[in-house]
């Protein structure tokens, strides 16, 4: 070995090396790369670098919660329910349930009534305008609106907010209820 030249020992037989070779001239013994240079500790020190700079990006909207962690808030726009008659809505699907379904389908509608059928398994009832058979069936969303519900009868007078999920001729208007009053 030259004397200018760095030593270190190799792992197998103790034998002086130069530090820059990986296969001992001696006896053969592979010597492992350091840690910091291996392919594996590179890549995952660069992904914590990155994930640590990601991390000082965009706050806004966020705060944390009772445990500390962070919670993206969304703004949700106002929601704006228009009063409907339901008598007609009712005509207007009779006379073209395709025009009514361009109309509504995706609105938020108000409308009063009379309480029609109720589900026994409480997913769904349904409000009667004038005609024989109930075009307005409004779903059940939660716990309060069910409790709502229960506590009220058939032919009740009752007011409904919600979104119109679907419109169809046989279906009538399917209503996503937000609010039940």
């Amino acid at each position: 070995m030259e004397g200018n030249e760095k030593l270190k020992t190799c792992d197998y037989c103790g034998k002086e090396i130069a530090k820059n070779v990986y296969v001992c001239p001696h006896c053969g013994g592979k010597m492992k790369k350091p840690i910091y240079k291996r392919t594996w500790f590179i890549v995952l020190a660069v992904l914590i670098v990155l994930s640590f700079i990601g991390s000082f990006g965009n706050d806004k909207g966020k705060e944390s919660n009772s445990k500390g962690a962070t919670v993206t808030q969304k703004a949700e726009p106002a929601i704006t329910y228009t009063k409907v008659n339901i008598d007609q809505l009712e005509e207007e699907l009779k006379q073209n349930a395709a025009r009514a379904q361009q109309n509504y389908k995706g609105k938020y509608i108000e409308f009063s009534g009379r309480l029609g059928v109720i589900d026994a398994n409480g997913k769904y009832f349904a409000v009667d305008g004038n005609g024989f058979m109930s075009s307005f069936h409004c779903s059940i969303e939660n716990d309060k609106q069910k409790h709502t519900i229960i506590n009220k009868n058939k032919g009740d007078g009752i007011t409904v907010r919600g979104k119109v999920s679907d419109v169809g001729e046989i279906l009538g208007f399917r209503i996503k209820t937000a609010d039940i009053k």
